[in-house]
């Protein structure tokens, strides 16, 4: 079960350190590290958004998303969702790699 944070929290300070903006992809989580990415889907539409871990929450939730992760995820109407959570790993490939293999002519 996931909720988001309220309105009236903007601009206090998070476990982080940092000061939380409804604006921001970030969230509070009970078990992930500070600073994991985590990746957020909504089960009951298939939306997901990638939030960074800054708070810690309480309570029966798992966690808790700012607004415009909520929003991004379609569960401001609804106010608590099922979501599943995955942490999040960026691939980190050779950039601009070509992918498809070019075939030559082999010269005598």
């Amino acid at each position: 079960m996931a909720s988001y944070y309220s309105n009236r929290l903007h601009g206090r300070r998070m476990s982080d350190g940092t000061r939380y903006h409804r604006d921001s992809l970030i969230c509070a989580h009970k078990k992930y590290e500070l600073g994991t990415m985590l990746k957020v889907t909504n089960i009951k539409n298939g939306k997901s958004v990638v939030v960074r871990v800054a708070d810690r929450c309480s309570g029966h939730r798992i966690i808790d998303l700012s607004y415009a992760a909520a929003k991004e995820i379609g569960i401001i109407r609804a106010g608590v969702a099922m979501v599943r959570v995955e942490k999040y790993e960026e691939e980190k490939g050779v950039p601009f790699k070509n992918e498809k293999k070019i075939e030559l002519p082999e010269l005598d």
